[in-house]
């Protein structure tokens, strides 16, 4: 886990005392219809599952109680409706109040999308209203063309 300095604990808990975890995610990019989550895993293998919200900078984020510097293992993955679409390579650490992480899928092959991701559609015809200004840009730059011709 980044960010922790192994030489400092928190004084205020023993270990075994609850805390709030906030975990933080970086470099995902999910489709629209397509959810991110963290699974943790205690030492007693105990898992829970903590929905990840993003937000306008692209930084997942989520948080859960944990036994405080209690042995985990986490993994990010990202969930269609139904399956797990990709997942990342599970981390050790042990519990404290900040888990930051940057997104490292498994390699695997990439799943079969029949959903167009939005904005890489094939460019929509141009509306008839617009048509007459993009022929006479298209005229404008022609004849700065003509006008400064190449060396």
């Amino acid at each position: 886990m980044r960010g922790s300095n192994p030489l400092f604990v928190d004084s205020t808990k023993f270990s075994g005392d609850g805390i709030r975890t906030q975990f933080e995610l970086s470099g995902v990019l999910p489709y629209e219809d397509e959810k991110v989550f963290a699974k943790v895993t205690n030492r007693e293998g105990h898992d829970q599952i903590v929905p990840l919200h993003g937000n306008e900078k692209g930084l997942f984020f989520g948080s859960i109680y944990l036994k405080h510097q209690e042995e985990i293992t986490y993994r990010f993955y990202i969930k269609d409706e139904e399956e797990v679409v990709f997942e990342s390579k599970p981390v050790s650490g042990r519990a404290g109040y900040l888990v930051i992480a940057d997104w490292d899928p498994i390699a695997q092959q990439f799943p079969k999308r029949e959903k167009v991701k939005p904005g890489s559609e094939t460019d929509p015809e141009p509306l008839p209203e617009f048509e007459a200004q993009r022929k006479s840009l298209m005229n404008a730059v022609q004849a700065m063309e003509n006008f400064f011709p190449e060396p």
